[in-house]
């Protein structure tokens, strides 16, 4: 299992384009409370007069190589709020008469929530929501364009996110300490980005890395988990005798024809039994692990 970890500056995100599949959740930080304790922790650490500035450490972000892009497994939430929080400071920038200096900090913050594709001859952003709530609305803010469609819960918390931000970027009156500010945050907020070759590796480590984002539970990543092997029951997909998915299937006997209820039941069996004993924590399979949950929770003992 090939895993690489770098600690990387928001500067450094330019690196990547990511994708949030559809499998994730949609984006849930509320504005008056994580998006409000992320600027409360920013501010706390910087210091207009420092000389020297305090670097902060923002989290864990794990993401897996999808050929031209990366998937997101973990940390959608601190980076659907950077991506608003850079829109922000491109629209307090740009309503402001630059020099040429200033000009270049614009240019950064742009290319780090797009980038011309040579190849494609397209516009692509760093970030894609992939995930049914988000509409395309977060790929319209990023390339500035008008939004009319549906205001999903997803997208409501989005813009709330951007307007409670953009109340507190307005602090910074004059233009210098807006780029002080935007400078500070670009260089000094630091992620820690665990990067995967495989979804599977990227998987089994995610459950670890949960500190301040709103984690998925073990449930969670079993709905991930099937949504990714459902492609693979196909009888059109062949991996290999020895694997876990065709032993799976031929205990169970399990050839699909077509959507019936029987075969949408063994579908249904197959999967879940395939990610509860594949997929596991401290070596309890994942059914295993909110059971015991459930028993701690209720002071009960195994």
């Amino acid at each position: 299992m090939k895993i690489d970890a770098k600690v990387q500056s928001i500067s450094k995100l330019k690196d990547y384009f990511f994708l949030v599949p559809d499998y994730q959740r949609e984006y849930v930080w509320k504005p008056d409370d994580e998006v409000e304790q992320f600027l409360i922790d920013i501010e706390n650490e910087y210091s207009p007069d420092a000389k020297e500035q305090r670097n902060y450490f923002l989290g864990s972000i794990i993401i897996a190589n999808n050929d031209r892009c990366f998937d997101v497994v973990d940390g959608q939430q601190r980076l659907t709020t950077i991506m608003l929080s850079l829109c922000v400071f491109r629209d307090l920038l740009k309503k402001e008469t630059l020099n040429s200096a200033q000009k270049n900090y614009l240019q950064i913050i742009e290319n780090l929530l797009y980038n011309f594709d040579i190849e494609s001859g397209e516009t692509r952003v760093r970030l894609e929501l992939q995930y049914e709530e988000s509409h395309d609305y977060l790929t319209a803010l990023i390339q500035e364009q008008p939004y009319n469609g549906v205001r999903s819960p997803s997208i409501v918390r989005m813009q709330d996110a951007y307007t409670k931000i953009l109340r507190h970027f307005q602090l910074y009156a004059g233009i210098d300490e807006l780029i002080d500010f935007a400078k500070y945050c670009l260089t000094k907020i630091e992620l820690v980005v665990i990067e995967s070759q495989d979804l599977s590796s990227a998987l089994k480590i995610f459950e670890t890395i949960n500190q301040r984002g709103a984690g998925l539970n073990a449930m969670d990543l079993v709905k991930n988990l099937l949504f990714k092997a459902t492609k693979l029951l196909d009888s059109k997909f062949y991996i290999g005798v020895n694997t876990a998915l065709n032993r799976f299937k031929n205990d169970f006997q399990y050839n699909f024809t077509g959507w019936n209820k029987s075969s949408v039941e063994a579908r249904q069996k197959i999967l879940l039994e395939l990610v509860f004993d594949t997929w596991r924590i401290n070596d309890l399979r994942l059914d295993r692990v909110n059971e015991l949950k459930m028993d701690e929770d209720s002071g009960c003992c195994l």
